[in-house]
This record gives C-alpha cells, structure tokens and sequence, in this order.
C-alpha cells in the first residue's frame, strides 16, 4: 500500500486553466471581490471593464489603516463605471472570522462570484477560498482572477543594497525577513486538532502499515 504525502496529492490534481484576457464584461448578477491593497495592480481588473457592465463589486479594506491602500482609487473607478459598490473590512491584525463576514456579505448573488487576488495577502487568499467553499455551490461559480504588475518588489538593486548592510550588520537580516509583520495569529476556521508532524500511517518495508 503506497499513501501519497500533501505535496503528492497536490502536484496530482489538474490544475485550473489559465485565460489570459484584456476586458472584463459581466452581466448585473455577477460580483467581483477586490481588495484595496498599495500595489498598482489592485485597480488592474477594475480598470479593464467593457463600457456599459453593471456588475456588483465587493472592495475588501485592509486595517489597520495604510495611506497608500486603494480604497479611494477603487471606488472612483466603481462610480466612472457606474458599478454598483459596497465594501467590508479586513482587519490583519485580527483576522478570525472573516469567513464568515465575507458568506454574509454574498448571499445575495446569484451570478459568478469573481475572486481577485492581485492585492490580497496569502492569508485572506486562502480565508476567502475556504469560505467560498463552504457555499451551496461551493466553487461551481467561482473564478480566480488577477492583474500581473509589469515589475514586482524590492527591485535587484534593493536586494544588493540590504544584502551589502546584512554583511555589514546581522540584524538586518531579521529586519528584512520580518518586515511589516504585526504578531503571529491562529485563524481558528483554518485550525486544525492535528498535532503538526504527527505520523498517520507508519510505512514498513514489506508495504504493511500500522
């Protein structure tokens, strides 16, 4: 008996196809869930709607506050565009149960929920895919989208120059690896009873398991 490790069974899944596209024309009933994160490419989707779509918009807003965030960019390219928008908040600092906010802010579309990822962390990526899961529907309507920047931080010569004061100071490296990190949280809709590292079958030679 051969049992495959996560890593396996992930590398043996088909993988979503990818569609590259330039313009974005949805019909009243679908939403888009952006999220108004710093980069350029948080208005990238946005800014590629066909003239005259009515969808709805859901813009994601990121606590604790950041000037550079594109809250404002995103409802004023809702309001050119006349899309229907509302918004709910993200607190990074206290995740927990955005799952849930994020179920109840949808219950009322009955279109295709468009997922963008261009501006979200990894950890809203995953809350929001495993609260999309937990639908009726499940992932039937659902689709990832996301703009790809032309150019993606820190730049090579950044790299050089913390790796030049890193050789210089050692302390630099912790700063670097631990940049913009608030505190390490537990996500308790993403939490398992799993002790970590814990063996679940226990592979002999003869391929018998205990």
């Amino acid at each position: 008996m051969h049992v495959l490790r996560p890593d396996q069974r992930l590398a043996a899944l088909p993988k979503p196809k990818l569609i590259p596209t330039s313009e974005f024309n949805l019909p009243p009933d679908d939403c888009l869930i952006v999220c108004a994160g710093f980069e350029d490419r948080s208005t990238g989707v946005i800014e590629r709607v066909s003239p005259g779509s009515n969808f709805q918009v859901l813009i994601v807003d990121y606590l604790p506050f950041v000037a550079e965030n594109r809250l404002e960019a995103l409802t004023v390219l809702c309001k050119q565009r006349n899309l229907t928008h509302s918004s709910l908040t993200y607190d990074r600092q206290s995740p927990a149960g955005f799952g849930a906010t994020l179920l109840s802010a949808l219950e009322h579309i009955r279109g295709t929920i468009y997922l963008d990822v261009s501006a979200m962390s990894r950890l809203l990526i995953v809350q929001s895919i495993c609260a999309l899961a937990q639908r009726q529907r499940c992932f039937a309507d659902c689709i990832v989208v996301y703009a790809e920047a032309s150019e993606y931080p820190p730049t090579d010569t950044d790299v050089q120059k913390c790796l030049e004061k890193a050789r210089e100071n050692p302390i630099q490296n912790a700063l670097l690896l631990s940049s913009g990190v608030f505190d390490v949280c537990i996500v308790p809709e993403l939490s398992s009873t799993t002790i970590a590292s814990t063996q679940s079958r226990l592979m002999y030679p003869s391929g018998q398991t205990s």
